[in-house]
């Protein structure tokens, strides 16, 4: 999901353009979402495993919201130099990230936190990767200290 599939309307967001969206099943035995295939995916804006052919699971939506805080934080996409999607997949296949600069973890506490969220969902194997929940937990602690110092 890029942040172009957000519609803002009558103070609601909303989600739009599923085309490769998948209902995963569930295997209660392991108690972990099932991995499926979804075939060789285009564009720029997709995890490694995408571009592999890989099994998936629900990790690669989190690559891609990895990819969103890249695109709040620093105001540009993922490989923003590169217009031909080809030099970003072959990056990507060969785990090369886009560039931070460092100095996020320094200028304050909230671009700190968004730059140790996104290094986590940027991880190149999905079962490294965190978790969806876990990065919401990293950012709702965040807020929480935000608040409880009185920087509302």
């Amino acid at each position: 999901i890029q942040l172009t599939q957000f519609l803002y309307k009558d103070g609601m967001i909303k989600l739009n353009d599923f085309n490769r969206a998948e209902i995963m099943m569930w295997d209660e035995e392991r108690e972990e979402y099932c991995r499926y295939r979804n075939g060789n995916a285009p564009g720029n804006y997709r995890s490694p495993e995408e571009y592999w052919n890989n099994p998936l699971n629900e990790k690669i939506d989190v690559y891609s919201f990895g990819n969103n805080i890249y695109a709040l934080l620093t105001g540009l996409w993922p490989y923003y130099q590169y217009e031909d999607d080809s030099i970003v997949q072959m990056k990507l296949r060969k785990g090369l990230m886009p560039f931070i600069d460092p100095r996020y973890k320094e200028r304050s506490a909230a671009e700190r936190v968004l730059v140790e969220v996104l290094e986590l969902c940027w991880k190149y194997d999905p079962d490294e990767r965190i978790d969806i929940f876990g990065a919401l937990r990293m950012l709702e602690a965040a807020r929480e200290e935000y608040e409880q110092a009185g920087l509302q």
